[in-house]
């Protein structure tokens, strides 16, 4: 279950995967991280030609995640197995995925 959470916090910071600053539902994408909520969720069945250049080594905007709610990919990350480890309760997984990963309001 973690390796699939991880998965899903990595993956939300793929542009062929997710829109963040902006929308581009069949591309093209570029792989880059944008620290803001997820504006909308792509289906691979419609992006799945220009899917792979977003799903590349991405370049950070760190002044953006910075000074963003949201948290990087490697900072969520860390967030999650350190509240793993701990064994946390998973509410609060569920809000560092839905708050500082996504973006949307508790």
């Amino acid at each position: 279950a973690v390796g699939a959470l991880l998965h899903l916090i990595q993956d939300s910071f793929s542009q062929s995967h997710t829109a963040r600053g902006g929308a581009f539902p069949t591309g093209p994408y570029s792989a880059r991280v944008v620290c803001q909520p997820v504006g909308a969720f792509y289906d691979y069945g419609r992006n799945g030609s220009a899917h792979p250049a977003g799903d590349k080594v991405p370049a950070f905007d760190l002044t953006e995640c910075g000074n963003s709610p949201i948290l990087d990919p490697i900072t969520a990350s860390a967030q999650l197995l350190w509240l793993v480890e701990r064994r946390a309760d998973p509410e609060a997984v569920v809000k560092l995925i839905d708050e500082a990963v996504l973006g949307r309001d508790g």
